[in-house]
């Protein structure tokens, strides 16, 4: 078997660093891992696995967090925007049933296609870590006012 010889390796064109701000590098590993969590769930989550699908280097991923468990809680963070997002409810009527109503509806409405809030949700349900525990204490401040309402 015969190799090709590079003809000149001093002058050989080195590989050039796509650049990428950080507003998009952090874009692509929350989109690599929104579409692991919506194969195999918050388990299924490793930084290989991240890093492979956002086609990002090591330093690039540790330069942003410390591991998969930092970066997951700034995932759900920035992803837990259910529940604040779909209330679009004025909570000052005089017919709290009608206002429950309208709240579940919407709540249901926002979940039939968000697949990693329902990974998340199914996720805190069966894990019980501080990541976990955040989220959905952060979930019940949010919703408070609601309660107090209703």
């Amino acid at each position: 078997m015969h190799q090709k010889k590079n003809p000149d390796p001093e002058n050989e064109v080195p590989k050039r660093r796509i650049r990428r701000s950080k507003l998009e590098i952090e874009k692509l590993l929350f989109e690599a891992a929104t579409r692991i969590i919506e194969q195999s769930g918050f388990s299924g989550l490793t930084v290989t696995g991240i890093m492979q699908q956002a086609k990002i280097d090591p330093p690039v991923f540790y330069n942003r967090y410390t591991g998969i468990d930092d970066f997951i809680e700034k995932y759900v963070r920035n992803y837990d925007y259910w529940l604040r997002d779909s209330l679009h409810v004025s909570l000052k009527g005089d017919n709290p049933v009608k206002e429950m109503e309208t709240i579940l509806n919407e709540l249901i409405d926002s979940l039939v296609d968000n697949i990693p809030m329902q990974k998340l949700i199914a996720w805190e349900m069966n894990e019980n870590n501080y990541i976990t525990r955040r989220a959905t204490q952060a979930r019940d401040l949010t919703s408070g006012h609601i309660i107090d309402y209703l």
